[in-house]
């Protein structure tokens, strides 16, 4: 089956990219999750001023309707003009 990369655009597909790892180390004995309170500050542009100052794109890899993967592309302003 395919891979499809989307953008995410719903707070379903961000719910998604957000939990994605737990499904991909349950089981691990050896992986430590991160709070996920801190992980959706984190992300959250409105709670976080590093975006003040970025662009972003925030993308899921598919197969299928399954969530196999996930990326976020940024462009920093503030690197980018040093």
């Amino acid at each position: 089956m395919n891979i499809e990369i989307v953008q995410l655009k719903t707070k379903n597909a961000m719910k998604n990219f957000l939990k994605l790892p737990w499904k991909i180390y349950k089981g691990n004995p050896n992986w430590v999750p991160p709070l996920l309170c801190e992980l959706k500050k984190t992300l959250d542009p409105r709670k976080n001023p590093f975006w003040e100052h970025t662009w972003r794109k925030i993308f899921l890899a598919l197969r299928g309707d399954e969530p196999i993967g996930r990326i976020t592309a940024i462009i920093d302003d503030n690197h980018n003009n040093l």
